[in-house]
């Protein structure tokens, strides 16, 4: 068990909405979820949290004992261990002892968005709908979008990663002006402070973590829509390229930076046997799962974060690294784009199916190689300028986001919900793969 610090570098915000009880559900209370309700300073709010383990996601546990009421709605296992009927009866019951005003709800997928739906029609309780979800995270088909259409309209207001969700909740039938953002927020101080310790640390921590003196960081889970395997072959090229200039005598500057991927996951395998194949292993770093705790160190001794995925619906792996003073190259595909990027200002985007590009911006960000009509890059700007981007997307965003979102819940009438949307909610509880996980 591990008890995180509150944010030290956020003013706290107080949600207090007619001193009525609003009910947040989570899956599971990590310490990115701790960090965002230890910014709402009240009582009057309840964490109703699915489950108290998450084998995708191992993180030790976090206590929030004397600091936000929480519920653990199943104690053992995880949500897909259990039947949908169990869940449904499980969280209406908890829903029923809380006896909110309000509902913040997981979404549209799953049993438990549902079931939290369901409760709110029936028990007449405005509901807002949290969301990452972007139009492009996944592929999609018109009867599944008609229903998300339906259950989105049940809903009295939405709170949202960025500007990439607003709109596909906006396009899913939700007025824009209920619709606030800031939900992917981080710690910031923790990854800006531990990463400053960390640099005064520098010699030790390389030591322990047998870390490279230079190195690109990639943090994600080993699956395939963290596009692991086409990033090895772009460093693989980049390694290459590096080598060939040296050979050359031309003007670079020394040995290609290392590449450090933090995490684990199915494919590490095929990921373990392919930097074998390209001949990489002394210049790969695979240091495996990390907590919390330890991360601020990892991103305080790198030079840049990589983040390479194909689909992505936000990316809280870029918020860490640009609250750490990291220049950042981010894929395309990742919801946090278009909030947290600025191209040559603070990183670069990419095609995340074009290896050339991704190897081209490893070589200029590293200063080894860059065409006669760009400018050169500077990393220490691109940091700072991470800093001064990602400090208007803190625990306190999310607070006051919450707390605006449920006063417009509670103030407009709620929406008319007909008797076809209730026979759909009914049916979807009875057949909860009706609609995809996005």
């Amino acid at each position: 068990m591990v008890s995180y610090r509150k944010p030290l570098d956020e003013d706290s915000t107080r949600l207090l909405v007619n001193g009525t009880v609003i009910a947040v559900i989570f899956h599971r209370i990590g310490p990115y979820h701790y960090v965002r309700l230890s910014a709402l300073k009240t009582t009057q709010f309840t964490v109703l949290e699915l489950c108290a383990n998450d084998r995708a996601y191992p993180w030790d546990s976090v206590d929030s004992i004397g600091l936000f009421n929480r519920i653990t709605i199943l104690k053992t296992g995880e949500v897909s261990d259990y039947s949908s009927s169990v869940v449904t009866k499980l969280l209406w019951k908890a829903l029923d002892a809380v006896n909110p005003k309000v509902v913040a709800v997981p979404g549209w997928s799953g049993v438990a968005a549902r079931a939290a739906l369901y409760w709110c029609v029936k028990h007449h309780v405005p509901s807002i709908m949290l969301s990452d979800s972007t139009r492009d995270d996944h592929p999609r088909s018109g009867w599944k979008e008609e229903i998300k259409h339906r259950l989105v309209r049940i809903a009295s207001a939405g709170f949202v990663s960025g500007s990439l969700a607003a709109g596909y909740l906006k396009d899913l039938g939700m007025a824009r002006d209920r619709i606030f953002e800031g939900y992917d927020v981080v710690d910031n101080a923790h990854f800006l402070s531990g990463s400053k310790i960390a640099q005064h640390k520098r010699l030790d921590l390389q030591r322990h973590y047998n870390l490279p003196a230079r190195y690109f960081l990639v943090c994600a889970r080993f699956i395939w829509e963290k596009n692991l395997i086409l990033l090895l072959q772009a460093y693989a090229s980049y390694v290459s390229s590096v080598n060939s200039l040296l050979e050359q005598n031309s003007q670079s500057h020394g040995e290609p930076w290392s590449l450090v991927l933090v995490g684990d996951g199915p494919l590490k395998a095929e990921i373990v046997s392919l930097i074998a194949e390209l001949r990489l292993s002394q210049h790969i770093v695979l240091p495996g799962f990390k907590q919390y705790p330890e991360l601020p160190a990892f991103y305080g001794l790198a030079q840049a974060l990589i983040l390479p995925s194909v689909s992505e619906t936000w990316g809280l792996v870029v918020n860490e690294a640009m609250a750490a003073g990291l220049p950042v190259l981010v894929s395309n595909r990742c919801g946090c784009v278009p909030d947290l990027v600025r191209e040559g200002i603070n990183g670069f985007t990419f095609n995340p199916f074009d290896r050339d590009q991704l190897t081209n911006l490893m070589l200029r960000l590293s200063s080894h190689r860059t065409a006669s009509n760009e400018p050169n890059v500077c990393l220490g700007s691109m940091g700072s300028a991470s800093i001064s981007i990602i400090s208007n997307w803190s625990p306190k965003r999310f607070a006051d986001a919450l707390a605006a979102a449920a006063e417009i819940a509670l103030t407009f009438p709620l929406p008319r919900v007909c008797i076809a949307d209730r026979l759909l909610l009914r049916l979807l509880l009875l057949r909860p793969r009706e609609v995809t996980a996005k």
